[in-house]
This record gives structure tokens, sequence and C-alpha cells, in this order.
């Protein structure tokens, strides 16, 4: 028996079973996630709004006008918003798109770690974890819900993970028919995603150019267009008719502020509104856990070693900028989910500056057993459902009921402003009290942005009546 029990031992101590044990609980992280999709809603005031934005032109007459002179100047932004037939507005999809966000980050992350590692499996653990911690601390757990918010700052960052992927395999590299063709897209989907994501993916195809010049290559033809291009595209939204065209509309809407105030204060957030939500125990877990991890297969670094202090200025600048265009643009009143692509970079840079130590020095001569490795990923995936404030509102929202109750009501005033024949037509509110999606939203008066853009939507004047509640008022209809 004695003898069974430690041969049992040992076997759980291999690496097999770790690993196994950290893809089933990534996949129990992401299940409420998931689960929690079904109640989602489209109706989001942007979302409304976009659904009947340059209805009169079609397709590329719509997104070439919504540059100039629409809400803002980011190009790839209407892509998704002015598709025709507007699908995002339909209940079914509202409630597929996000389990496809999931999916399709899973499916780019390991299409990224394929770059450095063969083995498969690995890989797929490895973007678990990954997925699983963007979802577990990311400061707004709602643009993984709101369409309109997907598109800006979650749909992005699946492309950048094929950006990075394609770029470590092919960047300065012989010809390469899939990246001549794929990787300008991609650059051209990303940066004009948001501001952010536009000094973003310059600041990326910078670090891949100074790389090959530190490692002494000849510079392609290739390389070159590809860097003149990221900083056209950085500029083009930057400064677009449009950007620039709703910078002055929000500006005169909240307070005014000097760049310089805004520049104070961008250094305070880069603290509180992104590496809060990056250090701490869960992730300095996946950290160790990456920096534990020993490829045998693996061959040098990719980057340079005098890339370090490059990197550790580009991961500065990414905190800084995010903060400085969020806070300047609506005169220091700071959007949490402004800085969201800055949050997501900003780990795959830490995680890239420790991919370059533990690549340099003892790290590189140290043969650290695998199962270190993942003991430290599965320990951190722990911690993080311990200390996750996004999974703990998740789950409350599906097993309190609020989100089946919410979603419930939600849908059956759209039926009802629908079929009304009032004018205006009130209605009660919906008493919102999940935290993890957004709720369509009653307008309390007239002449606000948000009555225009619900009265536009149905057609009918929509007003809140706070006589009575709206379970009162579904009873009485």
């Amino acid at each position: 028996m004695l003898q069974l029990f430690k041969k049992s031992i040992s076997h759980l101590s291999g690496e097999k079973p770790l690993l196994i044990a950290t893809a089933i609980l990534g996949i129990i992280i992401l299940l409420p996630f998931i689960i929690i999709s079904f109640y989602n809603l489209p109706g989001a005031s942007d979302d409304m709004h976009h659904s009947f934005f340059y209805t009169h032109h079609n397709y590329i007459a719509g997104i070439w006008h919504w540059y100039f002179d629409g809400y803002n100047g980011r190009f790839a932004n209407p892509l998704f918003m002015l598709f025709p037939g507007r699908p995002f507005m339909n209940i079914y999809f509202s409630k597929i798109f996000p389990v496809a966000i999931v999916t399709f980050l899973l499916a780019s992350a390991h299409y990224f770690f394929n770059a450095f590692n063969k083995n498969k499996v690995e890989n797929f653990v490895f973007s678990l974890v990954l997925i699983s911690f963007f979802y577990l601390f990311s400061p707004d757990i709602r643009q993984f819900y709101w369409y309109s918010g997907a598109t800006v700052y979650t749909i992005p960052l699946i492309f950048y993970f094929l950006l990075l992927g394609l770029f470590f395999r092919h960047f300065n590299a012989k010809r390469n028919i899939l990246f001549l063709v794929a990787s300008p897209i991609l650059l051209f989907l990303v940066t004009g995603s948001h501001e952010n994501w536009a000094i973003i993916t310059f600041l990326t195809v910078l670090v891949f150019f100074i790389n090959s010049v530190l490692k002494k290559q000849k510079i392609s033809k290739t390389s070159k267009i590809l860097l003149i291009a990221s900083l056209v595209l950085m500029l083009a939204v930057i400064f677009s008719p449009g950007t620039l065209g709703r910078l002055t509309a929000e500006r005169a809407i909240h307070e005014d502020s000097s760049l310089l105030s805004s520049m104070y204060y961008s250094f305070q957030y880069s603290w509180s509104g992104i590496l809060q939500h990056i250090f701490n125990l869960p992730f300095l877990f996946l950290l160790l856990g990456m920096f534990f991890y020993k490829n045998l297969k693996a061959g040098m670094c990719y980057f340079s070693e005098k890339l370090l202090n490059v990197k550790v200025v580009v991961l500065l600048v990414v905190l800084f900028s995010g903060c400085l265009i969020v806070l300047y643009s609506f005169g220091n009143n700071f959007r949490i989910r402004g800085i969201m692509p800055n949050y997501f970079v900003a780990i795959v840079c830490i995680m890239s500056i420790v991919y370059m130590i533990k690549n340099s020095g003892f790290a590189r001569k140290t043969i650290f057993p695998k199962s270190l490795s993942y003991s430290c990923l599965l320990v951190g995936l722990f911690l993080g459902i311990a200390t996750s404030t996004n999974l703990k509102n998740a789950a409350g929202d599906i097993f309190t009921g609020r989100a089946k109750k919410e979603s419930t009501e939600i849908l059956w005033l759209y039926n009802y402003i629908e079929k009304s024949t009032d004018d205006p037509v009130r209605v009660p509110r919906v008493n919102a009290t999940t935290k993890t999606l957004y709720w369509f939203e009653v307008p309390t008066e007239k002449k606000t942005w948000v009555h225009w853009i619900v009265s536009t939507y149905f057609g009918k004047s929509v007003l809140a009546d706070d006589s009575q509640t709206l379970e009162e008022f579904m009873l009485r209809r």
C-alpha cells in the first residue's frame, strides 16, 4: 500500500497532470464569462446610434464619411459598425459575438505562442492562462460584451496577436507572400481601431525595426515600408478630421484642461489606471512560470540584448501615452475603458522583457524542470480566482439570477416600445444591478444625446416614467 501511494504521488508530481490541471482551471475561469454571454443584449447607446448612422450611404461611402465627419476618425471601427444590415443589433448576434471573441482570442494567442514553441498542446495551455488573466483583471470587462466597445478595444487585440505572430516569423526575413499580404491588412485593422492602438502599433513596428538594426541585419525594403506605413496610419488616426471634431465636441462638454495638467495626471493614472490591474500576485506567478519555463528546442533569443532598455522605455511610453490621450480628450475626465489597449499591450510588453531576461545570463544556462513552470501557472490561476473582481461579478450576475432577470425585462421593454402607439412612449427604467453587461438606457428627459439616439432608433419619443417600477408596469400590461 505504501509503495502504491508513493508511486501515485510520483506520478502526480509529473508534468502532464500539472499541465492538464492548468488547462482545466483556465477553462473553468472562462466558463462564467462565456455563460453570461447568453444574457447579453444589443442596445447600448452607441450600438443604437450606429445602427442608423450613415444608412443613406453605401458601405464604402459610409466608412469614408465616418473618417471625415463622423463620430471619430477611426477608419477600422466603421468596418464593423457600418456593416450592411447592422447585424450587431440582432438579439442572437449579441449572444454569439462575446463567445466568438473568447474563441478567436485563444486562437490568435495560440498562433502567437507558436512562433516560439512547437509544442501546440503547451501553447494552448499558455493561451488559456494569458486570456484567462485578461478576463480576470481587465479594467473594464464590459468591453468584451458591448459590441461598439469590443470593436475598439478587444477585437483589435485578436488582430494584434496575429500581427505579432507574423512579425516574429517573418519580419525582415526573406520575402514571404503571407507576410506581404497579411501584415498591411493587420496594421490597418489594429491602427485604425483607436488612437491608443495607433500609437501602440507604430511602437511595435519600431521595436522590431530597431531590433533588426541592433542585430546588424540588412534592413529589407518591406521592413522600411511597414515602418513608414505604420507611422502614416498612426498620424491618419490621431489627426483625422473625425478625431479633431470629436476632441472639440467632447472638450466643450467636459471641463477644459491644459496639456500640462493632463500630462501631470497621466503619471498618476499610469499606475492607478493600468499598472494596479497588472502587478498583483497572480501575475507574478504568471511571470515566474514564464521565467522557469525551459524550451529545449528553443534557439537564441529573438531580440538583441541591447533592445532591453528600448523595451522598458516603450513600456513607459505605452502607459503614459494611453492615459494622456484619455485625459486630454475628455478634459481630465478619466474613462477606464480608454486604456484597455494599453493594459493588454503592457502585459505583453512585460512578458517580452521577462522573455529577454530569461534568455540571458544564468537563466539561459540553468535548466529548470517544466513542472516548476506549470506549478507557477497553476498557482497563479488559483490566486486569480481568489482575487478577481471581474470573476466575482460575472459569477454573481449568473448565480443570483440578476443577469437573467434584467435581460428578460429589457427584452420585454424593447417589444413594448416597438408595439406602442403612444408618443411619447413612457416606460419605467430597468433597475440594472448587473456589473458585467451594458443595458439599454431609457432617457430621462428630452434634448439629451440618449433621447435623440433612442427616439431615432425606435422612430418615436421614449421617456422614463419613474412613477412605478418595471415589475408593476409589466403586470398591468
